[in-house]
């Protein structure tokens, strides 16, 4: 590593969750925690006020699924990875999240 942490941000409609997660990263010395978004309509406020490499994502989003809001940050910021998380996950749908990301597009 060169020495450059990795900021990471969460978002997750589960506040509870969502900073248990933020903590738990912020403990690893690579990454820093950007901060977190209980809504999709959170996130490109979360975006404009600093630079986020990755961003683990809730899939289930109030005001938004977290499809579009992949779709929405990655056509700005072409190079942020994702960590994607559901509690609600079937087979295709699981397919349908490898398949977009082999796209970049989701």
């Amino acid at each position: 590593m060169d020495g450059k942490r990795i900021r990471v941000a969460v978002i997750d409609d589960h506040r509870v969750f969502a900073e248990a997660l933020a903590s738990r990263l912020s403990n690893e010395p690579d990454l820093e925690v950007a901060g977190t978004a209980a809504a999709a309509s959170e996130a490109p406020e979360l975006f404009s006020r600093t630079q986020i490499d990755v961003l683990a994502l809730d899939l289930d989003l109030p005001g938004g699924d977290g499809r579009g809001v992949s779709r929405h940050l990655r056509a700005q910021w072409p190079d942020l990875a994702y960590a994607i998380f559901t509690r609600a996950v079937t087979p295709p749908r699981a397919a349908e999240a490898v398949r977009r990301r082999a796209r970049r597009g989701y």
